[in-house]
């Protein structure tokens, strides 16, 4: 997946949303956290649970925990 694509259906993802304000424009934010996400190995993520999100009802999955 590359950002800006548009897809009819999503293949299997984690989105990951900020939940904080930055004085960084967009580019420089995505910059900073390429940067950190090359120096952490990579996670694996487990699909859990199946839910429906918005008012659209987006059929998403829970991510079941690991270590």
């Amino acid at each position: 997946m590359k950002e800006g694509d548009v897809y009819n259906e999503l293949p299997q993802h984690c989105t990951l949303m900020h939940r904080f304000w930055s004085e960084f424009e967009s580019d420089e934010l995505i910059a900073k956290v390429n940067n950190f996400f090359e120096h952490v190995a990579p996670v694996k993520l487990k699909p859990y649970k199946q839910l429906l999100l918005g008012p659209k009802q987006i059929p998403v999955s829970e991510l079941e925990f690991t270590d």
